[in-house]
């Protein structure tokens, strides 16, 4: 028997997850969390150690943006959270920043 690939959780992991993304891509986790994903919970995994993120500990998730207006080389963009605790973060990007990330939301 195999531990549940999600972070922390010591039950055993009977069912598995695939990616639909991914066809090599395959953990094993506790029917709880199964639950949880069919369910429509949110999961990421690790870049470093491949574990399975949910809950907490997954990242920030975006709520908003809207652009700051503002005068000098480039655009303030503020960015909000579902985490309330954490005050609003302003960026700043530049053209080429936008054109940049223009280009990572197209693949």
């Amino acid at each position: 028997m195999t531990t549940c690939d999600v972070m922390r959780c010591q039950k055993t992991g009977s069912d598995r997850l695939t990616s639909d993304s991914n066809s090599a891509f395959e953990r094993f986790i506790c029917a709880e969390h199964k639950a949880a994903i069919n369910g429509g919970a949110h999961w990421i995994t690790d870049p470093d150690t491949h574990a399975v993120q949910m809950g907490v500990d997954l990242p920030p998730k975006f709520k908003s943006l809207r652009r700051r207006r503002n005068e000098g080389t480039g655009q303030v963009f503020v960015i909000e959270t579902d985490r309330g605790s954490q005050d609003p973060m302003e960026i700043l990007l530049t053209n080429e920043d936008r054109a940049t990330l223009a280009k990572l939301f197209q693949s």
